[in-house]
């Protein structure tokens, strides 16, 4: 409450850099009497003395808009792609700017947009990336599509499992969605337990033969054989 404050005391006000709320950088000083005098021009907004008025001194400057923070004037911060602030005014931190919910995005800060089914969303998303069950994400045209003949898909950020009988290409995320028929008996495709292997972070990382051939087998379609090993 201002009107608590001591007359003739100056007290610091301080900003944040919208990430760090330990980093704290002094802006000016606010009295009783005075109201906000700040220390760089630039980063005026007038604060109320004491008594409700503003210093005949100080101008104020406009509120920053929808989509932003700050106190107002050429201060305003845009909120992060994946939140939304629908007010415009003088907010103070990054906290005013709402993550976007599950299943919602937004790249401009005035508003969360809904995914587009197939496609979904976690909460505070910049896009929708994740995707229902039955679809998998496809970089290369940057959406959901339908699950490929002889793959699982469990939805998210898992890319095709290959079932018995069929092969993923696994050398990039990229090539994903190139489910091939086995014509040899030695894919075995690859099971639950294999599930965090085939999410998109981790995708290519585990050895492809362990994961999809059976023992001996190795390469593409399974279609080699290791050291030691014969068709």
């Amino acid at each position: 409450n201002k009107g608590d404050r001591e007359v003739g005391v100056a007290y610091t006000v301080v900003n944040h850099d919208g990430t760090d709320f330990n980093t704290l950088t002094s802006v000016g000083t606010w009295t009783v009497g005075t109201g906000l005098v700040l220390a760089d021009d630039n980063f005026t907004y007038a604060w109320p003395t004491a008594d409700g008025t503003k210093p005949s001194d100080t101008d104020e400057r406009e509120p920053c808009p929808a989509g932003s923070y700050g106190i107002g004037g050429t201060n305003c911060i845009a909120c992060i792609d994946g939140s939304y602030n629908k007010f415009s005014g003088t907010t103070y931190t990054i906290e005013d700017c709402v993550p976007c919910a599950q299943g919602e995005f937004s790249s401009g800060g005035l508003q969360c947009t809904p995914c587009v089914e197939p496609s979904w969303s976690s909460p505070g998303s910049a896009k929708c990336t994740l995707c229902l069950l039955g679809y998998a994400w496809d970089s290369s045209e940057e959406k959901c599509k339908a699950c490929p003949l002889g793959a699982t898909c469990p939805g998210g950020d898992s890319m095709p499992i290959p079932q018995e009988g069929y092969w993923a290409s696994y050398d990039s995320v990229e090539h994903a969605l190139r489910v091939y028929e086995c014509h040899k008996g030695t894919c075995i495709g690859s099971g639950d337990t294999d599930s965090r292997c085939w999410v998109a972070a981790n995708y290519s990382k585990c050895d492809a033969s362990e994961l999809q051939c059976s023992e001996g087998a190795t390469g593409i379609l399974c279609g080699a054989c290791e050291a030691k090993f014969t068709y």
